[in-house]
């Protein structure tokens, strides 16, 4: 598509004319006044990020440009890449992105196959979905910019001038040469880990911005280097927490102590960094170097995948208490106490057979969302091509072969089911009372909603449940039609220090599924992925489970390890009939297989019975991998039992 916004400088983009400050006008100045600490400083925040993200633009551009005038060569559409960029972000209309094409062709790809089973009358339109603009706007990282980049080298070696070795050995040094972002702690963080026991060792010496007073109705900042967590007298409230804790900071060659709520969310400007230099640098104070910084770095990270012990909670809850405005009644303090014990009990579990940073060899399953009314889907739901969804079934033979199989295959130390809602029917009868299940069952909240997006189909409920899940506890999430094959000691191991490990649906279109997802707790990737859902699109079936999974997989790599579709997802939904109608497919390499439900579940899940799978007309690969995976003798027990159920249910 061709741009034909005329070109325009930052200064005219940047609304208001902000001066260096990032305030305009006496009115703007007088608004800002009015506003909490909080907000004032998250409109500055924005302020900020939209005036470096504008200057950068505009300096690529004029490097783009003045390359192009150099060796005479344009883009195909008559216009600079950077100003493509400029133009589309200025009128804020997003042409179809590389995601939405990428989604367009694979809902086409599903219903052209979808043809196979379903009537082309009841095929939908999804084409046009625009999620996740928002999420890329905040998460994409902006690239360095270096003269060297735009600069001619002629020199064949491609070797590095006398200048540039210089720069790298005095950035290897020292690292005074900007503001110490890396070291920057903004007070969210704080407050989120404010009784944790590492709290102190994460804090010591890093640097903040630190809100010191009022210059008529200017706010006043410093950086301060942190040397020490204080206790005081004084209780305060820091967000919904309370807490008595006080940073003692370092500015020059002066000390002070400050409550954590004056640490500002916002980033060091040019301005406060060049004033801190300069006082260290009169009072002989020396600067902080790279190597600080990489030390600093690597003790937090030490923290990163921390397991709290029994100890630490004591710890943790008693502080909590202190500061309480209100002592507990003797309802919530023995809600309180089994939550706790629930907690401390998982904690042990994983901590005393896990090492660091593998995954817990727990199991977790999700049933009992509910859903909406069926006008309020019809009109409302999610759309899923080629299918009409309705409310979810009752629990059934095929969910209970699963719990079954993960039992069998997986030996976890504990499978969780978590429900809102607890199904009614015979076969969640059976599998409560399963000796060999020995099942946890764990009752939930109801989840209507996210971010303010409405949740009408139990699908998407479970999709937001099993990320919450994950993050608390960790171990392996698997949908209630996912079958165990063979082991995943080999990823339960985790040799590559993932914090997620999921599998391709389908490579081509890079979708990753959510029906088997295995995780470390406190997982930074699922973090992502939940608070994605701030752009849901509530009418897709899988924009979220799927696509954008996929996408926020191929950004965050180092976080994720994303398994060839083989592992989980094969027999594909696109070749039905090889997991239904023949017997011909060869599961050895698969983890577990997803028997796509959603898709095919009333024709081929809803009336299995177990005299198909002990004595069938026609051998198929579903019947070959439920005998592998429970075996013949505990199938046939399951079997006697529920015909002798139905027959005391005839008298």
């Amino acid at each position: 598509m061709l741009y034909t916004h005329a070109k325009k400088t930052s200064e005219e983009l940047f609304s208001n004319d902000y001066d260096e400050s990032l305030t305009g006008g006496a009115v703007d100045r007088n608004w800002l006044a009015i506003l909490t600490e909080r907000l004032r400083e998250t409109e500055l925040l924005k302020r900020h990020e939209q005036r470096e993200i504008l200057n950068r633009r505009e300096e690529i551009s004029k490097r783009l440009k003045s390359k192009t005038e150099e060796t005479s060569v344009y883009s195909k559409e008559e216009g600079e890449i950077g100003d493509i960029e400029h133009a589309e972000n200025i009128d804020g209309k997003h042409d179809e992105n590389l995601f939405d094409k990428q989604w367009s062709k694979y809902s086409n790809h599903r219903r052209c196959n979808e043809n196979k089973t379903h009537d082309d009358n009841s095929r939908l339109n999804i084409d046009n979905i625009h999620i996740i603009s928002t999420l890329k706007s905040r998460d994409k990282k902006s690239l360095p910019i270096n003269n060297d980049i735009y600069t001619e080298d002629n020199n064949k070696d491609d070797q590095l001038s006398n200048r540039r070795q210089a720069n790298i050995i005095k950035q290897k040094e020292t690292a005074h040469n900007k503001p110490p972002q890396v070291l920057l702690k903004i007070r969210e963080r704080k407050r989120k880990m404010c009784h944790a026991p590492f709290f102190a060792d994460i804090d010591k010496r890093v640097f903040v911005r630190i809100n010191i007073g009022q210059n008529g109705d200017s706010p006043v900042y410093r950086i301060g280097k942190i040397l020490d967590i204080v206790e005081t007298t004084k209780v305060y409230q820091l967000g919904n927490i309370r807490t008595n804790k006080e940073l003692r900071l370092k500015y020059g060659s002066n000390e002070s102590i400050f409550r954590l709520e004056y640490v500002s969310d916002s980033e060091i400007n040019d301005k406060e960094f060049k004033r801190w230099r300069e006082t260290l640098i009169k009072q002989g104070i020396s600067l902080p170097t790279i190597h600080d910084i990489e030390n600093k770095q690597k003790a937090i990270q030490k923290y990163t995948n921390y397991s709290l012990n029994e100890k630490d909670i004591d710890q943790m809850v008693e502080e909590k208490q202190r500061f309480r405005k209100t002592p507990l009644t003797h309802e919530l303090e023995t809600e309180r106490n089994k939550k706790r014990s629930e907690s401390i009990s998982v904690i042990s579990t994983v901590s005393g057979q896990s090492k660091m940073g593998e995954i817990p060899r727990i199991v977790h399953f999700i049933t009992g969302q509910g859903d909406s009314s069926n006008e309020q889907l019809k009109l409302y739901g999610p759309i899923l091509p080629g299918v009409k969804l309705k409310q979810a079934r009752e629990f059934e033979l095929i969910n209970y072969l699963c719990l079954l199989a993960a039992r069998y295959i997986l030996k976890p130390h504990k499978i969780y089911v978590h429900y809102y809602k607890e199904p009614k029917s015979y076969w969640w009868t059976k599998a409560k009372n399963d000796s060999d299940l020995k099942l946890t069952l764990r009752k939930t909240r109801q989840i209507t909603s996210i971010y303010g997006h409405k949740l009408y189909h139990h699908a998407h409920r479970g999709d937001i449940m099993r990320l919450e899940v994950l993050l608390k506890y960790g171990g392996i999430y698997l949908d209630l039609d996912v079958l165990a094959l063979n082991s995943f000691d080999s990823l339960l191991k985790n040799k590559l220090q993932k914090q997620t490990i999921l599998g391709y649906e389908n490579e081509n279109y890079n979708a990753v599924c959510n029906a088997v997802i295995l995780s470390i707790p406190r997982s930074q990737f699922l973090r992502r992925l939940y608070e994605s859902y701030q752009s849901l699109n509530a009418t897709c079936w899988a924009c979220h489970s799927v696509m954008l999974t996929g996408y926020l997989a191929t950004i965050y790599s180092q976080e994720t390890l994303v398994l060839p579709s083989v592992a989980f997802y094969e027999p594909s939904y696109l070749n039905i009939e090889e997991l239904y109608y023949f017997d011909t497919y060869d599961f050895r390499k698969n983890y577990a297989s997803h028997l796509w439900n959603s898709f095919i579940g009333d024709e081929f899940l809803k009336n299995l019975t177990l005299d198909y799978i002990l004595y069938p007309k026609q051998l198929t690969t579903l019947i070959k991998m439920i005998r592998h995976s429970i075996g013949i003798k505990k199938l046939q027990k399951i079997n006697k039992d529920y015909k002798r159920n139905q027959i005391l249910k005839i008298e």
